[in-house]
């Protein structure tokens, strides 16, 4: 085993040392644990990398990539060469600097910022138990993770072990590289913790172990397994071991002289060549991977129906409905004994599955896992741009669109289309609130989440301690705890960060769409989580309550300013802040549709004044903005807003038109679509010539004043702080009233008289 450990060390020592750059440290120190892991306990089939009941191996600590880069190496997945490893940290190369998701088989989920990796990692496990406890073991894997001193240190990683020690998450292993170095030196310099103790008070399963002894190591795992609570394995490492610096944090990271190379060499009696393995090793480890346990699982999928085996075997992190339906007949855990295969799908599925014909009619073709919602116009998802957009066979300009409804899948070789699903609940969704003319988003949304979660049952939600404020709760409301992991609902307690990397970690393992609730202006206590789930592209919907300074009376540290725009600035993620409740269903059908990027639904906490009484024939937030209310006669005045503010403008409208000046009234529910799938001269067209555009948004307002071409003479926003008072009166004290907006509007155009 020594020398199977060896050539994870020589691999890592030669990609650094021909990049010139990387993180030797942590890959030397772990590569004994890893080994151990590999070859005695982790559940993976290198020929079916997306085997949904692999074990998931993460890499927090991302700077060690090339522990992972060798691993996948020398254990044969097929993306992974030697040409890879030779181009380590290169240029469009499968081994980037730190590991990221989607652009090679065999990465469980990109990381690099410390701590994130760990949360993610609590997710996919939190995403077994939930999928375990309803279809029995035909989901039944571990989730092992790799942290290091930085990552615990990270806040984030206080809110995850938390969390997974109150759900007794017993599938979790997580080991600590407790080598006692950081970038800076000794991890005495800025840290005292008792990490043992801290995750004991967790309610973890805490060892301490010589990372460099094999037996220990392979028994602290099996007593791992054995618990029933998360484990946490403390190895004791020695970082950069083998060279001549190790025990340091000069073997941390940076390019390696040749003298230090052959000094590391020499040390680990290692004379071959760079990048070359002994064949008797690489053998070995060649002969690794749970053949049996994978064929055993196979036989029981080839007992499946065959249209639901063949989406079944499609899944990885995709949303896929009929893996759902597949996972029933292969489990063989029950509650209490029905008498036969049938018994047991009638007693303990079948209520899901209804649920799920319901939703989803007839079973999934081949080429069909990665249904979207939308039900009109087409919505696309495109590889270069990351754009929402829609088309036509010749003009794919905004307000335009094609009957056919499709979703291009973002990650798909080649790119596929896939038919959009959900057009029977979304049409029957259409029914509800048309007798509503007043209320806030945040109670539209809480009505349509309803009714979603009780015909999508791969919807699980959640939210921060906010569950009445942020309007999520499902139906039915089936609560998850250590005690019943078959719910639908998730109490995150106020761990915003964890949430957002538990979404993310739920959207990796399969078969969930995770959607989460708390306030926008929470948004930045979550927003790395948020950041890597548009890194990933991955579906995690993210409800954000109490958008503006109409939150009133709990004042500036409450009321968001900054947040909105800052979260249309983040690449691949798609913001929505409906107007009013045909709104808030059309972001929830573009939320469920969009399977390749996260989606951002931005409510009110307030009422506001419904201006739409039909549902349009297309998803008009599809466009990213469009024309809600037209003018009596060609507009000399253009109104653009988004959100509580556009029931404002349509007041301004109707005065302005009074005194004679016909005005158009927009509405901006998703300038993420907008600037994507738009030029400037898309963007413009949605104005009349010659007419003078004003913008009012109670927030910072400057992505859409940039994109519409609006001077600040011309925008409406909150530039400082909010204020504590009435939301009425705090809209009065920043001039976001009908009468300001009118007068400042009037005094503009009077200069063009």
């Amino acid at each position: 085993m020594r020398r199977m450990s060896a050539a994870i060390r020589a691999l890592t020592i030669d990609a650094v040392s021909r990049a010139n750059s990387g993180h030797p440290g942590m890959p030397l120190g772990m590569a004994d644990v890893a080994t151990v892991l590999f070859t005695k306990f982790l559940k993976f089939c290198p020929n079916d990398p997306d085997w949904p009941d692999r074990d998931r191996f993460v890499l927090s600590a991302g700077h060690g990539s090339m522990l992972l880069y060798s691993l996948l190496y020398l254990t044969g997945y097929p993306d992974y060469t030697i040409e890879e490893l030779k181009n380590f940290r290169q240029l469009h190369s499968k081994t980037p600097g730190h590991p990221e998701y989607r652009i090679a088989k065999g990465i469980e989920n990109t990381s690099g910022p410390l701590g994130q990796g760990l949360a993610t990692g609590i997710g996919m496990a939190l995403a077994e138990a939930t999928l375990n406890s309803r279809f029995g073991n035909i989901i039944d894997h571990y989730t092992y993770i790799i942290a290091g001193d930085g990552c615990l240190m990270e806040g984030i990683s206080h809110e995850a072990a938390s969390f997974a020690g109150h759900m007794k998450l017993r599938k979790i292993i997580l080991f600590f590289d407790d080598n006692g170095i950081s970038i800076d030196g000794s991890t005495s310099l800025c840290s005292s913790d008792n990490n043992l103790k801290r995750f004991e008070s967790y309610g973890w399963d805490v060892q301490q172990i010589d990372g460099h002894d094999f037996a220990a190591i392979e028994g602290a795992i099996a007593n791992a397994r054995s618990s029933d609570r998360p484990s946490l394995i403390a190895a004791k490492t020695v970082i950069g071991k083998f060279m001549p610096k190790e025990g340091t944090n000069k073997t941390h990271s940076g390019g390696l002289t040749r003298e230090e190379v052959i000094a590391f060499r020499k040390r680990l009696e290692y004379t071959l060549e760079e990048f070359s393995i002994p064949e008797d090793v690489l053998r070995k480890w060649r002969s690794l991977g749970s053949l049996e346990k994978y064929q055993e699982w196979q036989l029981a999928y080839n007992n499946l129906p065959a249209e639901v085996s063949l989406a079944l075997g499609k899944t990885g992190a995709s949303r896929n409905t009929d893996f759902l339906l597949s996972s029933c007949k292969a489990s063989t855990k029950t509650q209490g004994n029905p008498s036969n295969e049938e018994d047991y799908i009638s007693a303990s599925v079948t209520p899901y599955l209804e649920g799920m014909n319901n939703s989803y009619g007839e079973p999934q073709k081949q080429n069909d896992v990665n249904g979207g919602v939308c039900n009109s116009p087409e919505l696309l998802i495109s590889r270069d741009k990351q754009a929402l957009c829609h088309t036509t066979t010749s003009d794919s300009s905004i307000g335009k669109s094609n009957s056919k409804s499709s979703m291009q899948d973002l990650c798909t070789e080649p790119q596929e289309y896939h038919p959009l699903k959900y057009t029977e609940i979304f049409d029957e969704l259409k029914n509800f609130s048309q007798e509503v003319f007043s209320e806030a988003t945040r109670q539209s949304s809480g009505r349509v989440v309803k009714f979603l979660t009780s015909k999508i049952p791969e919807m699980l939600g959640g939210s921060c301690d906010l569950t009445d404020s942020n309007n999520v709760i499902p139906e039915p409301f089936k609560p998850i705890s250590a005690r019943n992991y078959n719910g639908n609902y998730i109490h995150y307690g106020v761990r915003e960060h964890f949430m957002g990397a538990c979404m993310n970690g739920m959207a990796l393992h399969g078969n969930i769409i995770p959607y989460g609730g708390t306030f926008l202006i929470f948004s930045d206590y979550m927003r790395p989580s948020i950041r890597m789930s548009a890194l990933m592209g991955l579906q995690s919907i993210y409800v954000m309550t109490h958008d503006s300074i109409g939150v009133g009376e709990d004042g500036p540290t409450h009321q968001p300013v900054e947040q909105l725009d800052s979260l249309n600035l983040i690449p691949n993620l798609y913001v929505f802040r409906p107007c009013d409740h045909i709104e808030v269903v059309e972001s929830w059908q573009a939320a469920l549709s969009i399977t390749n990027a996260p989606s951002v639904i931005v409510l009110s906490r307030q009422k506001v004044n419904y201006l739409q009484r039909e549902f349009p024939e297309e998803n008009m937030c599809c466009k990213g903005a469009y024309l809600i209310k037209k003018a009596s006669q060609k507009a000399k005045v253009s109104l653009l807003a988004s959100g509580s503010e556009v029931s404002i403008c349509a007041e301004v409208q109707s005065a302005l038109e009074k005194l004679g000046y016909p005005t158009d009234l927009l509405s901006v529910p998703c300038i993420s679509i907008l600037k994507r799938n738009s030029t400037n001269q898309n963007r413009k067209q949605l104005i009349e010539p010659d007419s003078i555009p004003f913008v009012v948004e109670a927030s910072s307002g400057l992505m859409i004043s940039s994109m519409f071409g609006v001077d600040s003479e011309s925008l409406f926003n909150i530039t400082e702080f909010g204020v504590s008072a009435p939301y009425d009166k705090v809209y009065n004290h920043f001039g976001l009233t009908v009468a300001a907006v009118l007068e400042r509007c009037l005094e503009k155009l009077s200069k063009f008289a």
